[in-house]
């Protein structure tokens, strides 16, 4: 038998990091919003569609963390904590993770910005604010809605195979093995795309006049990432309707 981490408090603060990610997720929205009324140049620019959503680990995964990183649980950043998905590019990602940094610390949080667009972590793309305050600690995930595809079904696949792939790599004999090498391939595809939509959008003339991007060729290069996005659709598919023959 392995070591079994304590839980016996779990319910009793779950409440707690409910009522403290509650406020996390309005101070979110209120600045987004606030933001959204705002003129940016066509790179910030954050569209009205959004998805912000609110969650506390489950027993599972949080004895896995406890397990795997020998924490204790005062020290978990992400016990609870807020997922907020934009419909933008990487400019307005960032500008907007820095604008909430700056919102949170003026209510008297440390915050801790993490950036993980370019150093990823095993494919997983996304900005994170790390937010302590005196009720506690939790985490803000800030996403595209395309990164956030592809950490959903990195999840789906987390939930068939186990979750080391989300830390480590893992050996070619892995069950899953072709999948997630899969998975890798088409985050790296998002990334690129992403990155040049940023350049495109995002580009100018001189320093004084701005020179409005080629709605052309950004339709393109959005039309790529929505492939991109099929291919993470067929490859849920396939994980689900061969997920006995895969270690269930």
């Amino acid at each position: 038998m392995g070591e079994t981490p304590d839980l016996v408090k779990y319910a009793e603060i779950t409440d707690w990091f409910e009522r403290l990610i509650a406020e996390i997720a309005l101070v979110a929205e209120r600045e987004l919003k606030q933001y959204m009324m705002n003129e940016y140049p066509f790179h910030l620019q954050i569209e009205g569609n959004y998805k912000l959503t609110k969650r506390i680990k489950t027993d599972d995964t949080l004895a896995d963390k406890l397990l795997r990183l020998k924490t204790k649980l005062n020290r978990i950043q992400d016990f609870a904590g807020c997922r907020l998905d934009l419909e933008c590019g990487l400019g307005a990602q960032i500008e907007f993770a820095k604008r909430l940094e700056d919102a949170y610390t003026a209510i008297g949080a440390q915050v801790n910005l993490k950036n993980y667009l370019q150093e990823t972590q095993q494919g997983y793309r996304a900005i994170h604010l790390h937010i302590t305050c005196a009720a506690g600690r939790s985490e803000l995930q800030i996403r595209t809605i395309y990164q956030a595809a592809w950490a959903n079904v990195n999840e789906l696949l987390g939930d068939i195979f186990g979750r080391a792939h989300r830390y480590e790599r893992i050996a070619e004999s892995h069950p899953g093995a072709y999948l997630i090498a899969d998975m890798q391939k088409l985050s790296a595809e998002i990334k690129k795309i992403e990155e040049e939509i940023d350049r495109v959008s995002s580009r100018s003339v001189n320093c004084n006049r701005e020179q409005l991007a080629d709605p052309n060729e950004i339709g393109i290069l959005k039309n790529k990432l929505f492939s991109v996005h099929q291919e993470l659709v067929e490859l849920a598919t396939r994980a689900k309707k061969n997920q006995k023959d895969w270690g269930e």
